[in-house]
């Protein structure tokens, strides 16, 4: 849930505050996150875009913004939770989890 503190940022705290997936029917997508970093003001802390599949409830995302990357995230009616890779916000961490809520 949000606010999110990325985990093991060994030079910033990272806050995500507000955070968003845009799926087009072209299959290309969009993902930005809002926060902020050692409590500064709000700024833009995690983004990417690319292309998507979708494979029964598997969301496979090929990075186009920072190749040759490729996750995966996992779709309900309601929910999408990803497994995004650590360095898109600094972690040491090989991955962190996001779960975003559905909105039309």
């Amino acid at each position: 849930s949000l606010p999110y503190t990325v985990p093991n940022n060994p030079d910033h705290t990272i806050v995500i505050q507000s955070g968003s997936v845009t799926l087009n029917s072209d299959h290309s997508y969009s993902i930005g996150g809002t926060g902020t970093s050692d409590g500064g003001s709000p700024e833009q802390v995690i983004a990417d875009a690319g292309t998507y599949s979708l494979s029964g409830s598997t969301v496979t995302f090929t990075s186009t913004a920072h190749t040759p990357l490729t996750y995966t995230a996992t779709a309900t009616s309601t929910k999408l939770t990803e497994t995004v890779p650590g360095g898109f916000a600094g972690s040491t961490n090989a991955t962190f989890t996001i779960v975003l809520d559905k909105t039309t």
